[in-house]
């Protein structure tokens, strides 16, 4: 039996046992608790290390756990998205949004190709250093920092920063959760104004906005 063989095998059995995996969108994302931008790494799968049930979480993964603008852009995708199914996650509940990198990550070994670094970020190799990619607990502190600048994350989002301990198998708190607290984007009709669901938000400002990633620090530009 080759290794596809047991995968298909064992996604078999999935089948029969997971009903959340079957939901249509407008019915799954109100069931959706968190978003967890996570590392690629094999042994620091979100789901098995958080103990993420179907339909919990939307996990986004990449090299690092890294928040950088392709990243952000797929956020932006999520947000049109929800905007589409017009669902909001949680059903307008708390909802987190929850950084989680790891030690002995892959991208530590990375550290000195600083053109690979400068494309993967887009940012200048002058400011690599404030990535800090040989220190997960660092870098971990820096992303979240970063998702707290961007005005359209909803204020309500609890935003947090996790390491995974690689060795130990337990998670560190590093970031506590805690509200960013930013401003409402309203619409407003002829009969009444409503806030925008939570998707919408990053949708309105990654997909409709002047985008420019780092500028002065911030991750985004937006004409007003």
């Amino acid at each position: 039996m080759t290794t596809l063989d047991s995968m298909l095998e064992r996604n078999r059995d999935f089948a029969a046992s997971q009903a959340a995996a079957r939901e249509p969108m407008p019915r799954a994302l109100p069931n959706v608790k968190a978003i967890i931008l996570g590392c690629a790494d094999m042994r620091v799968d979100p789901a098995h290390v958080l103990g993420i049930k179907p339909g919990e979480a939307v996990v986004m993964r990449n090299i690092g756990g890294r928040v950088t603008p392709g990243l952000l852009e797929q956020l932006g995708m999520l947000g049109r998205i929800g905007e589409v199914v017009g669902a909001v996650p949680n059903g307008g509940g708390a909802f987190h949004l929850i950084v989680l990198q790891h030690t002995n990550c892959g991208i530590t070994y990375l550290a000195g190709e600083t053109a690979m670094l400068t494309r993967f970020f887009q940012m200048p190799e002058t400011e690599l250093k404030t990535k800090a990619v040989s220190d997960p607990r660092a870098a971990v502190a820096a992303d979240v920092a970063i998702l707290r600048t961007i005005p359209a994350l909803p204020g309500e989002w609890l935003v947090s920063g996790l390491v995974f301990d690689v060795e130990t198998g337990l998670v560190e708190v590093v970031v506590p959760p805690a509200r960013r607290f930013g401003r409402r984007v309203l619409h407003k009709s002829s009969a009444s104004v409503f806030v925008v669901s939570y998707f919408t938000l990053i949708a309105a400002l990654v997909m409709t906005q002047s985008y420019s990633p780092y500028r002065h620090g911030v991750m985004f530009h937006v004409e007003h």
